[in-house]
């Protein structure tokens, strides 16, 4: 794309192609008018050498959306994730929320563990909406499910002294994984250790060296993305900066869901950029959710959910000379290795 690609709003579209090099517009809908239809954008393919992209001494790898231009997307607004405000016992068939804006029958919803086990996150369709009341919880929406849950998700006030007045929330989140904007991959699980764990990849950075500089930049609300990143190469959306400059921009993410990644969802490398991440979902990742670092100094990450965080088999592993042991070093829920970060209401669950 070297001039403006924008997506009509009056049919559903689907887009397959092995790697998408993007130096102008991708558009699908604006913050006035969000895109209402489905939109599928798909990568294609194994992990060939044959197909990798290289720009100016980078290399992108395959399967890979290279941005020196800009992608702006806006899908249907949507409650990201919500508290579940009461106890669901296994074997019930509902779960009571705080918020469900935008849910809808055939959505897919996860539920977070409320223990220490990761693999105890349901993930379920739902089936049915109704806001009903509630005297302890001061009403709340309740979600049917087509199927029951396998385990108790525990939600109340924990007191904290004897001061009934002094509790903390605890409480399981329910995070929609459903958006009408997806990205998504194909041939991603071969059982081949040069093709298994391949996925799709967003990667933006700039050409600092031209005049004017190239830089590329994403303001996405409201998309999904699954089967996405590349197992211990790269997360499902990079942004590398290799310079600062002016005037700044900023990176923003609002609203989006990322699913069954093979890496991050997200990984920063921003100079001072700045790079809001609002309202989003992450479930079912390799490594972690959100990374930042090489001084990626102006993150504001605030009302993420990240849950079912679980290491890779193709990770990195350091090993103690003295014990033997190893560990996972790039590991995490939410890992920012750069100050200043702000850091606000998110929520972390199901991460061993």
């Amino acid at each position: 794309v070297v001039g403006k690609l924008s997506f009509s709003d009056d049919m559903d579209h689907e887009i397959k192609a092995y790697d998408f090099r993007i130096w102008g517009l991708l558009e699908c809908g604006t913050k006035d008018a969000p895109h209402t239809n489905k939109v599928s954008i798909v990568f294609k393919g194994r992990n060939d050498l044959s197909r990798y992209v290289h720009i100016d001494e980078q290399i992108l790898h395959s399967k890979v959306m290279a941005v020196l231009g800009k992608v702006s997307m806006v899908g249907q607004a949507v409650t990201s994730w919500s508290k579940v405000m009461r106890h669901a016992d296994a074997g019930e068939q509902s779960i009571c929320v705080a918020e469900a804006t935008g849910w809808k029958v055939g959505d897919e919803v996860a539920v977070s563990p409320t223990d220490f086990d990761r693999h105890h996150m349901e993930h379920l369709e739902l089936v049915e909406i109704a806001s009903v009341a509630d005297a302890a919880t001061d009403g709340c929406f309740e979600i049917g499910l087509t199927k029951a849950l396998e385990r108790r998700h525990w939600s109340g006030m924990v007191n904290i002294s004897d001061n009934e007045a002094e509790a903390i929330e605890f409480r399981p989140a329910a995070i929609l994984l459903t958006r009408n904007i997806v990205f998504s991959s194909e041939q991603v699980y071969d059982n081949d250790a040069n093709h298994d764990h391949f996925g799709g990849h967003i990667e933006v950075f700039d050409l600092p060296h031209l005049t004017p500089p190239w830089v590329g930049e994403l303001d996405l609300s409201f998309v999904q993305f699954d089967l996405m990143g590349k197992a211990a190469l790269t997360a499902a959306i990079k942004v590398e900066y290799e310079t600062a400059f002016e005037p700044t921009q900023t990176n923003a993410f609002e609203g989006i869901s990322v699913t069954r990644a093979f890496e991050y969802g997200l990984h920063l490398q921003t100079l001072s950029t700045p790079v809001v991440v609002k309202d989003c979902g992450f479930v079912h990742l390799a490594s972690g959710g959100i990374f930042g670092d090489r001084f990626a100094s102006e993150i504001r990450a605030a009302g993420n959910a990240v849950t079912n965080v679980h290491r890779s088999k193709y990770a990195a592993q350091t090993t103690n000379e003295d014990t033997g042991g190893s560990r996972v070093a790039n590991f995490a829920g939410i890992r920012i290795d750069e100050q200043p970060v702000v850091l606000r209401g998110n929520f972390v669950a199901g991460v061993r």
